[in-house]
């Protein structure tokens, strides 16, 4: 616990009572993920995770294999705790660096919100700031600009690989422009910029996320 303390003093949990942090970590599994690996699905949807060390992807999925990225998670966010709640969406979480989590069942949630009530009303909370966040990327959708747009449709729509690439997604340059509001010959321009900065790297159809990181700095907006 000493180890993630920085982490520990910038999470939901932080302006609560320590005991409460102490027992979740006495009840919870500390795990570190490689980079690509898959670590939640709906089969594993009882588990919560706060991220310690990393950033991860989470997305939806459909029986035929397309996914799409609803959300990026770093250091000191939760992961799971909407669907851990109400069940019955695919979702799936992917890390995109070596990443450390510590992992607890919501049932243990459950029992320390029983016995300390000031935590129920943080997992309100953050489950109110996940539907906040899907409202920002409504936001982000009608007011990015291209590059913004293209950066956020390529992670978006970018699929798991469990070796390197980690991230991939087989497209063709029009199809980008129309998922992007854009025209081909402005998607192959902006294209040509990420490669140049090192962000993706492209074999004919399939484009290869090498940063994407990077590529989630560039789509970012400043919302008020």
């Amino acid at each position: 616990m000493e180890d993630y303390k920085n982490i520990l003093q910038n999470n939901i949990f932080s302006s609560l009572n320590k005991n409460i942090l102490k027992k979740i970590f006495q009840e919870g599994e500390i795990v570190t993920y490689k980079t690509g690996k898959i670590i939640y699905s709906a089969e594993t949807s009882d588990k919560i995770g706060l991220i310690l060390k990393g950033l991860f992807r989470v997305f939806i999925y459909s029986a035929n294999g397309r996914q799409l990225t609803i959300r990026y998670a770093q250091e000191g966010e939760l992961l799971g705790i909407v669907s851990s709640i109400k069940t019955g969406t695919d979702v799936g979480v992917q890390s995109l660096e070596t990443s450390t989590i510590l992992i607890f069942s919501i049932k243990t949630l459950k029992s320390i919100s029983i016995q300390y009530p000031e935590l129920a009303w943080k997992i309100a909370e953050e489950c109110s700031t996940r539907v906040y966040d899907l409202i920002k990327e409504f936001h982000r959708l009608a007011f990015r600009n291209v590059r913004q747009r293209l950066a956020f449709h390529l992670l978006s729509i970018s699929k798991s690989n469990s070796i390197k690439p980690y991230l991939s997604i087989g497209i063709s340059q029009q199809d980008l422009a129309d998922a992007s509001g854009s025209v081909r010959e402005v998607i192959v321009r902006e294209l040509r910029h990420f490669k140049k900065q090192g962000f993706i790297q492209s074999k004919g159809k399939q484009i290869e996320i090498l940063n994407p990181k990077a590529l989630l700095e560039e789509s970012k907006v400043d919302i008020e």
